[in-house]
């Protein structure tokens, strides 16, 4: 889980690495005609854009997913907009197939309670290892010092000690958030004995049935944004 996270939380840096790279580095004035780009891009892939990516940093590339033959793998394009050209296909299967397995260990949502059961066994683990500690009379002035050249006995469990008090609040905090990100209901429930929770209203989602013909192009949706 935690190779996993860390790859998923870099991705943009990943994914501007490898990809095409464009031939105007410095960018450019030249304002993008965006449901041109919108055709292009859907005609290289022969598919409709699902979400786009606005570069950083002066970038000129965009960054395009676009639905796959497979639920949950896309297929990724990139466009450059001074040069109005598509830059060409790249191959982030991988990346895609990895975000889904550390969300849901590629198990629906089977799997997102699979992925609830290891934060709560995070949580277990750093609670239980402070519960332990200061039921042992603990000596707050030795809690994080590691004394050596005394037996490996000892230098073993002043070290247990002292990185486990150390990554206690790292792990609590992805044990609680990823708790929370997997079992959002139950601990909605949970909270509201104690703490005033704001319902939310969420919008309908759109009907994925009807006329997509009739959705406003690319060029109107970043207009509004």
């Amino acid at each position: 889980m935690g190779v996993s996270g860390a790859i998923v939380t870099l991705r943009p840096q990943i994914t501007n690495w490898v990809s095409p790279a464009s031939d105007n580095a410095t960018g450019c004035t030249e304002k993008t005609d965006w449901n041109r780009a919108q055709s292009d891009m859907e005609s290289f892939m022969g598919a409709k854009l699902d979400r786009l990516y606005f570069p950083s940093n002066g970038d000129p590339r965009v960054q395009i997913r676009i639905e796959g033959e497979q639920e949950k793998l896309y297929r990724h394009v990139t466009y450059d907009g001074c040069s109005a050209k598509v830059l060409g296909e790249t191959n982030l299967r991988w990346m895609y197939w990895l975000v889904d397995f550390h969300h849901n260990l590629r198990g629906e949502r089977a799997g997102r309670n699979w992925a609830g059961v290891i934060g709560v066994v995070l949580l277990l683990s750093a609670v239980g290892g402070l519960l332990l500690w200061l039921l042992g009379q603990p000596n707050m002035a030795r809690a994080l010092k590691i004394q050596f050249g005394r037996s490996d006995y000892r230098t073993s469990l002043d070290m247990h000690r002292a990185f486990g008090l150390a990554a206690m609040p790292l792990l609590l905090l992805p044990a609680i958030s990823g708790i929370w990100l997997c079992y959002a209901q139950p601990m909605r429930s949970f909270t509201s004995w104690f703490l005033p929770i704001v319902n939310e209203t969420r919008p309908a989602r759109p009907d994925k049935t009807a006329d997509t013909d009739q959705r406003a192009g690319l060029g109107d949706i970043i207009i509004a944004a």
